[in-house]
């Protein structure tokens, strides 16, 4: 049985934005990829074409004016530029709002859980973020914590790209399982 039939499909998005992370979208997408979750990048610009923090050129699988469907789980990769290109981005706020209003997954890593501040649901819960970000996010947040990853109550946070391996099991955990990460793991050699 391959690790996609061992659980339910579920489905993912990522949101891109020009001066993204690379590894806060690389290291998490392939992780899930190889957990069998149904992937999809939606560019926030008016090109499928988006470019990383440090010029890695991404092709996303759809534009932000394209018809596409909410995933499972909307993650929102960090990098200064990138974040704030999302935060600029109405339709980024609004899709994060109604993601968690119809109980479904958001997770943010780095610079990123400034956007969900923006979107103001992250008042009761406690995050994580990049270090510089802690003190603008502390008046966002219920708690700012300084661990790799924290989990509270449908949002995930990550803490900037050192932990994008760790934040990408995470993501996978929550939607197929421990034995599914697990395996994830041990196929990559951990």
């Amino acid at each position: 049985m391959s690790i996609s039939q061992k659980s339910a499909s579920k489905t993912c998005v990522f949101l891109l934005a020009n001066g993204f992370e690379d590894i806060e979208f690389v290291a998490p997408w392939d992780i899930l990829k190889r957990g069998g979750v149904d992937l999809l990048s939606v560019s926030i610009h008016d090109t499928l074409e988006v470019k990383s923090a440090h010029e890695l050129t991404v092709k996303a699988d759809v534009l932000w004016s394209d018809e596409w469907k909410v995933g499972d789980m909307l993650v929102l990769p960090g990098g200064g530029e990138g974040t704030q290109n999302l935060r600029a981005h109405a339709g980024v706020i609004e899709a994060v709002q109604k993601q968690l209003e119809a109980d479904r997954l958001v997770a943010a890593i780095c610079a990123a859980p400034t956007v969900l501040g923006d979107a103001g649901v992250i008042k009761d819960r406690q995050v994580t973020c990049y270090p510089s970000m802690a003190t603008e996010v502390e008046t966002m947040a219920a708690k700012v914590l300084g661990d790799a990853v924290v989990e509270s109550d449908k949002v995930i946070t990550g803490r900037g790209p050192g932990v994008a391996i760790d934040f990408g099991f995470a993501l996978l955990t929550k939607l197929k399982g421990e034995e599914v990460a697990a395996e994830v793991r041990a196929q990559m050699v951990f």
